[in-house]
């Protein structure tokens, strides 16, 4: 597979190697939003400030139990989405005729694979920055008789790298979203 010009100056978080048969690794870590990244620890310091004040100060008026555990509950989400956005590691196998997708975070991994023929489109897509979110962020889908995210919450230009480089490839229409 031939290295064309999109892939000689790839966004922040992209590493692509070319192997001796010539199939394309693209490597991609997680950069994240930077507003985000900066709402979700202020938010987290908070929060288990307010969770650690709860449980050491028990004054007839503060939550009992259950209140405490529901607090705990939101606090490991929060951290679990953070976790994810900061750690989570993408590599795209791509040979002439197929992708395989591995995706690992914190030992866990999800992988699957997409033939080059049954892609039908690939499309940008804006999953955050919308409504009440203020924090404007884009993902990559692709479209095969079923529907597949290659990436969520990132910033625009990743998204529209990576949906370039695997349009090309496919040779199939990628829609991008306008510019932000």
């Amino acid at each position: 597979m031939e290295l064309d010009h999109t892939l000689d100056d790839p966004p922040k978080g992209f590493r692509v190697d070319q192997t001796v048969d010539g199939h394309l690794i693209i490597r991609y870590k997680s950069t994240g939003m930077g507003g985000l990244n900066a709402f979700l620890i202020v938010w987290l310091t908070l929060w288990n400030i307010g969770l650690i004040l709860m449980i050491f100060k028990r004054d007839g008026n503060t939550p009992g139990v259950p209140e405490t555990i529901v607090f705990a509950a939101i606090d490991m989400g929060v951290v679990a989405l953070a976790s994810f956005l900061w750690w989570t590691k993408r590599t795209f196998h791509i040979s002439d005729d197929r992708m395989l997708y591995v995706g690992r975070w914190l030992g866990m991994e999800r992988r699957f694979q997409i033939e080059k023929t049954e892609i039908r489109s690939i499309q940008q897509v804006q999953d955050g920055g919308i409504a009440d979110d203020g924090f404007p962020s884009w993902g990559l889908t692709i479209h095969t008789s079923k529907r597949f995210q290659l990436i969520v919450r990132q910033p625009y230009p990743s998204s529209l790298w990576l949906g370039k480089v695997i349009g090309d490839w496919a040779n199939v229409e990628f829609r991008p979203m306008p510019p932000p």
